[in-house]
């Protein structure tokens, strides 16, 4: 729900199916892993997903649950406050996760999940071969490196705003922030900077240090894209957008600095009108908008007709 002059306006959200959603949109085949309540929210969330071409077969249905709800409130220049309701949406048991969930996926995005449940799930995409990619949220960042370091050695990506950086690291020096990271086990570190753009941090490869260490004594590598100019309406979403994105690119073999792009593009694309999803944009819209930036060279590569 999102909250302005002409609102109150009910829209169907949650940080990871709004990845879901944008991957689709950008030409991905997409299944989601979660729960919903049996009432009319649980049925808006299904139904949305089923318009959007995301395969529901492993959500689970609570018929007793009350889906998760949230009251967004967005301000005239886009930026939102945020009021968590709670509800059913998460799986609550690593037993809850099986590994035919997993069956023919490339990549795995693991959202605002238990961590033990995170942690199940990353380690068994791993087994099978799959990338997985991490973005624990403000809730589950603030548990801090100790309660998430099995999740960030099991994971490939691990995806951060500012504020979730220094939740889990409690330092406001970013490259503190991200050696504290990295010597705890997490391999590539993606922080997403709002209008600063985006940056991807990582150790050379066949450096990365053992988990429980204190420091990064070799150094880090960093890519950074800029943010691209919009107009902003609602940035609600804009971290998810860049998500689903920056996965795009990895799943189109795009290197760090132009699977950023795709992010960022995204993500700049998103905040354009107000709800989470309601600006995801299709893969041709981001191709043509990097086109319109410049970005020539940032097409995919594995596509048909890209």
């Amino acid at each position: 729900m999102a909250m302005v002059e002409e609102g109150p306006f009910s829209f169907p959200g949650g940080s990871t199916a709004n990845v879901a959603v944008g991957l689709s949109r950008l030409g991905a085949q997409v299944r989601f892993i979660g729960k919903v309540g049996g009432d009319a929210e649980g049925r808006l969330i299904i139904d949305a997903f089923s318009e959007e071409n995301v395969d529901t077969s492993f959500v689970r249905v609570e018929p007793s649950g009350r889906t998760s709800r949230t009251i967004i409130a967005v301000d005239p220049k886009g930026a939102r406050i945020i009021f968590s309701l709670g509800g059913t949406a998460l799986l609550d048991t690593p037993e809850e996760f099986d590994a035919k969930m997993l069956e023919g996926a490339k990549i795995l995005y693991i959202g605002e999940a238990r961590p033990d449940v995170a942690k199940a799930a990353a380690r068994t995409a791993k087994d099978m071969g799959i990338i997985s990619v991490y973005a624990p949220g403000g809730v589950f960042s603030c548990l801090g490196t100790d309660a998430l370091e099995g999740v960030l050695v099991a994971s490939d990506y691990l995806i951060l705003n500012r504020r979730e950086l220094y939740n889990m690291t409690k330092t406001r020096r970013q490259e503190e922030a991200i050696e504290i990271l990295l010597a705890r086990g997490a391999k590539r570190v993606l922080v997403t900077l709002g209008h600063g753009g985006a940056s991807l941090f990582t150790v050379p490869e066949g450096a990365y240090p053992k988990a429980g260490t204190n420091s990064v004594n070799t150094g880090f590598m960093e890519w950074h894209q800029p943010a691209f100019k919009t107009d902003v309406v609602d940035t609600t979403g804009a971290g998810d957008a860049f998500a689903a994105g920056f996965i795009r690119g990895l799943l189109d073999g795009l290197g760090p600095d132009r699977s950023l792009k795709m992010g960022c593009a995204c993500g700049a694309l998103a905040v354009t009108a107000l709800g989470p999803r309601e600006a995801l944009p299709s893969l041709q819209t981001v191709l043509d908008f990097l086109r319109q930036q410049g970005e020539e060279k940032s097409s995919c590569s594995t596509t048909p007709g890209c």
